[in-house]
Parts: C-alpha cells; structure tokens; sequence
C-alpha cells in the first residue's frame, strides 16, 4: 500500500531482505538442562534491490501466466496497492538437523546469488601451509564439517561459521569471516576446548 511506511522504505530504500523457515513441528522446546531443542526443517534467506512495477507491465505479465492474477484483482480491489519486484539479490537455503536425528550434520547450506549481486561461500578455510593436523578442530566441531588429513580441511556446506575451530587451532590456520584479536581468540579457545575437550 502506496499509504504505509513500508512503501517509503522500499521505495526509498530499494533493498529488502526476505526469509522463511519451515520446521517439521511446531516450536522449539528445551533439554533437561535449559538449552533451546529445535525441530529439524528448512531456511531460505534472500537480500537484495527492489524496484517497484509498474501495474501495465503487472497486467502483460498476468496475461501470460495466471498466477499473477490475484495481484492483479487485488490492486484493482485496493488501487493504493502496488508490486515490488527483487531483481538482483543473494542468499542461502539450508537443511537444518540441530539434533542431528536424521542427516548426521546439524545443517547442510547452499549459498547462491541473481543479477549483479556476489555472495560471500559458505564455511571458514584452513590454511594448508599452516595446519600442523593436530585434530584439535575436529574434537570442538558440533556440525560435523571437519575433513580429517593432512592438512585438515572444513566441508563449507556443514560449517555454521560458528568459530569454534578458529578459536582452539594452536597454529591459527583457521580463515574466519571475521577475524579476532589474537588475545580475545585465545581466551575463547580455552573456553571451547573446556567444552569439548575432556582431559
């Protein structure tokens, strides 16, 4: 509706950000401990440039493929209402299997992108030079996206990005999205590796 912030923002804005989840129950519950329990489903994100559409070219459109109808209808129904298209945007769908019940990874993702838009792949990398194959990534990784060898390596479609193996690595050959300072990186190591690493 022409009438509401939203308009304004996308019209002056010319970015939006879409998501939807599906699960395979309802809601999330909570562990003997506290901690969240989700049920398994699925997650797509897309972020990108907005124009608005004209109604004649909404029309020519619905002339060639019914499903554009209903928009049609309603506009005609509400004439303050109007059709925003995202041409050009990047985003993600991914698995996901936090309890590992039934795909033996918490999650499983797929990055992609449309027009002039680039996304930014998916999981850390390990510097082969770097890594002395102490496995110490391997033991802290929950999703299960630690490639044993040598050099080690991280399976991207598994990685979360959640930092663990970048804060316990003792040769600092984890690449991380975004870097710490190397006194910060090392004090939540030792908190991760209290987690994970029993003595």
């Amino acid at each position: 509706m022409k009438v509401k912030p939203f308009y304004k923002q996308l019209a002056e804005g010319k970015t939006l950000s879409v998501c939807s989840l599906v699960t395979d129950s309802s809601a999330a519950t909570a562990d003997e401990s506290g901690l969240p329990i989700f049920p398994g489903g699925f997650f797509i994100r897309a972020t990108g440039d907005v124009k608005e559409m004209p109604f004649s070219v909404l029309q020519k459109k619905a002339n060639n493929n019914e499903k554009f109808l209903p928009l049609v209808k309603d506009i005609k129904r509400y004439p303050t209402m109007t059709t925003f298209v995202m041409h050009s945007f990047y985003g993600e769908v991914y698995s996901y299997d936090f309890e590992n019940i039934k795909n033996g990874h918490k999650i499983e993702r797929v990055r992609f992108s449309f027009g002039d838009k680039k996304f930014i792949p998916s999981g850390f990398t390990i510097q082969p030079d770097k890594c002395i194959s102490c496995g110490t990534c391997f033991k802290v990784c929950t999703f299960n996206a630690i490639i044993p060898g040598n050099p080690y390596s991280i399976n991207p479609a598994y990685c979360d990005e959640c930092g663990s193996c970048y804060t316990v690595c003792p040769s600092n050959a984890v690449i991380p999205k975004n870097s710490l300072l190397e006194e910060e990186r090392q004090l939540l190591g030792k908190q991760v590796k209290a987690r994970y690493i029993k003595k």
